[in-house]
């Protein structure tokens, strides 16, 4: 598997359906992160936050508030890399 390879979402119990919705889904997390690392001249910055987890909870708050779900799934994906819960999202 080279950098660029992703493996096929399957899990036996979803039904086509779902899995159509979450093929969709993931393209489209996956288009605008890369949208997001060119227009940023990012690649890998999300592996460099370890200790920023208060600063990124404030700016997933805001990405929240603004209401794309999109920005949002990305918010929560690097929280899950790094095992961060939810609750610093909604602190004021």
């Amino acid at each position: 598997m080279n950098e660029h390879s992703v493996p096929v979402l399957y899990h036996k119990n979803i039904s086509l359906q779902s899995a159509q919705m979450l093929h969709q889904f993931f393209q489209a997390v996956a288009d605008k992160f890369a949208a997001a690392e060119e227009k940023h001249q990012w690649k890998d910055e999300w592996r460099n936050i370890k200790d920023e987890e208060e600063l990124f909870m404030k700016a997933c708050k805001k990405h929240l508030e603004k209401g794309d779900p999109i920005d949002v799934c990305i918010y929560l994906a690097i929280m899950h890399y790094y095992d961060w819960g939810t609750i610093g999202v909604l602190a004021p």
